[in-house]
């Protein structure tokens, strides 16, 4: 596995996993990177708001995965070895995707897990009838 795949799947597990805070008018909340740039396909008039965010946690995230693939591939002398740290950093990437650290609202946060996030933003009067 060479040095540039490993940040790429890197890269991809902190942009849909990790926890981003955001704050949009009067609504904030976490969310990860994926969903923040899925809410602007949703709603386009948000883009100039929205990219304020995701250009700095984009180039985070790269520069984040970068290291990380740098001395993963630097310091591992097998291959098994890159496949099984990269495994196990892309395991608890997924792991973090069910705790209820997602969401956020105008008076309360109410927490969410990412796959029910997606369907907040498909289907907000979902968050009412959580409730």
């Amino acid at each position: 596995m060479s040095e540039s795949a490993i940040k790429l799947v890197l890269f991809a597990a902190l942009a849909f996993s990790f926890p981003c805070f955001y704050i949009f008018f009067v609504v904030a909340g976490i969310m990860p990177l994926s969903l923040l740039i899925y809410s602007v396909i949703l709603q386009p008039s948000s883009i100039f708001f929205m990219l304020l965010l995701i250009i700095p946690y984009g180039v985070l995230f790269y520069w984040v995965s970068a290291r990380v693939a740098h001395t993963v591939a630097c310091k591992s002398k097998t291959t098994q070895q890159k496949h099984l740290v990269v495994g196990a950093i892309v395991c608890c990437a997924f792991f973090i995707t069910f705790l209820p650290i997602y969401g956020g609202g105008h008076s309360s946060l109410n927490l969410h897990n990412y796959w029910f996030s997606i369907e907040l933003l498909k289907k907000p009067w979902l968050a009412y009838e959580a409730n």
